[in-house]
């Protein structure tokens, strides 16, 4: 506390491993979050909300850029090639993105920072639940703090622990879907 700014999130910024991780690297022009100092306009194009062009960033503008990394990895389709703030929706470059995911890419995409979600774990939660929904799989308890997360996560959403550092018979012990 005070929050992280990234300020500059695009697919560039993004590593993903062999284990299939993805780590953000260069956090060069990453920030405190100051609410009562105004910034100057830094930022990829295409990638930034409107309000960091007004040099008026929040924690919510990197959700802006992480719903615009997201469309450009399932469209193919740059923003920094077309018109600023212009993002058609999902399925219509992208047939085969489910309804669920562009609702919360399209929501993160929201000109004014009130429409997107309040903070990054809101929107963490929203892409959850869909993807607990579009599994229908069984779920597993975290021996830790004892939540209910889909047997497809490698850490435990609640508490932050990865499952797989426990040695517990709580770990294969499985919910149905139904009990969420």
């Amino acid at each position: 506390n005070p929050p992280i700014i990234y300020r500059d999130m695009k697919p560039a910024k993004l590593i993903l491993t062999k284990q299939g991780r993805i780590y953000v690297v260069d956090f060069g022009i990453a920030r405190h979050f100051n609410p009562t100092k105004k910034g100057t306009m830094i930022g990829t194009q295409g990638y930034a909300p409107p309000e960091q062009y007004r040099g008026a960033v929040e924690p919510r503008s990197d959700l802006y850029a992480l719903g615009a990394t997201i469309h450009h990895m399932l469209t193919a389709r740059d923003p920094q090639n077309e018109a600023p703030f212009t993002f058609p929706p999902l399925r219509q470059l992208n047939p085969k993105v489910s309804p669920e995911i562009e609702k919360v890419v399209m929501k993160s995409l929201e000109m004014e920072p009130e429409g997107r979600f309040k903070d990054s774990q809101e929107m963490m939660e929203a892409m959850m639940r869909i993807t607990l929904k579009s599994n229908r799989q069984s779920l597993k308890l975290c021996p830790r703090c004892h939540s209910r997360v889909s047997i497809t996560q490698p850490f435990c959403p609640h508490c932050n622990q990865y499952l797989t550092s426990y040695r517990s018979n709580r770990i294969n012990e499985t919910v149905p879907i139904g009990d969420i």
